[in-house]
């Protein structure tokens, strides 16, 4: 038996799986995806394709592979994949059979399996890949990035916002509880006013909207202070409700202190004014 796949260039099938066949060709060999292959007449009639006696065929020609193994009789279909055909999957004899219908839907059913396999796995490769991107673009930007589940758990962070927390690395970032990253902190609001931790725009966004703020951060092991504008917006499921929040914060300490020196220049030259 064996898969072979059908190769982007639509000429070429490449043997993907089998049993049965000389150690090494798996993943090597290749035959034609037109009439000089079992497997390409059965892509080109689009429908299976029963041989009874190899060496009497007339509708295509033998392929290499095939004959090397004294192969007779056989029966192929096509494993479908979402908007084509991904390849063909046969089932061999080296002795006469007289392969039935029913062998051939059964070998239908056993490709409709592969092709649920198949798709699926193509679906989470392309995830992957893009994750994998979306992941280095999230690396390069500036802005501190946070992902956060609905079970309060950090699942994303690039190094910028590591960097920002105060941790060495978004490993070690990530393998601390939320809360005990808070505890490093104590915030205020803009006015000076304690700032509640259930007031931050990644818990509030689980009701549903996006939302932000303007906090002011010290550190409680070095009194450092640090100003964010923290935006968090949540991310919905298929039941409508939040399943994470993305968290986007940006260090305007520069522009605060800026803002700040400016306010108490013009307070000073007012008092001396009057």
């Amino acid at each position: 038996c064996k898969i072979v796949e059908l190769l982007p260039t639509g000429n070429e099938l490449l043997l993907r799986a089998g049993y049965g066949w000389t150690e090494g060709l798996v993943g090597k060999a290749h035959e034609s995806a037109g009439l000089e292959s079992q497997a390409g007449y059965t892509i080109l009639a689009g429908k299976p394709v029963i041989v009874t006696d190899l060496r009497n065929e007339t509708r295509f020609t033998s392929p290499p592979l095939l004959k090397d193994h004294g192969v007779i009789s056989g029966v192929s279909v096509i494993i479908p994949r979402q908007n084509g055909i991904f390849g063909v999957l046969g089932a061999y004899t080296r002795s006469p059979r007289v392969f039935s219908n029913d062998d051939a839907h059964f070998l239908e059913a056993v490709a409709g399996v592969l092709a649920s396999g198949i798709n699926r796995f193509s679906i989470e490769d392309e995830l992957r890949a893009s994750r994998d991107q979306l992941e280095v673009i999230l690396q390069g930007v500036a802005d501190g990035v946070t992902v956060l589940n609905n079970q309060g758990r950090l699942i994303f962070a690039n190094q910028t916002a590591a960097r920002m927390i105060g941790y060495s690395s978004v490993a070690e970032l990530l393998a601390s509880p939320v809360d005990k990253i808070m505890d490093r902190f104590d915030l205020f609001t803009e006015d000076g006013k304690p700032f509640s931790l259930d007031q931050l725009p990644g818990r509030l966004s689980f009701s549903g909207q996006s939302n932000a703020s303007k906090i002011r951060f010290i550190s409680r092991q070095t009194g450092e202070e640090h100003w964010s504008v923290i935006k968090a917006t949540p991310i919905f499921g298929r039941n409508g409700k939040p399943v994470m929040t993305v968290n986007i914060f940006r260090d305007i300490t520069e522009e605060k202190y800026s803002e700040l020196r400016a306010n108490l220049l013009a307070e000073t030259g007012n008092l001396l004014i009057n």
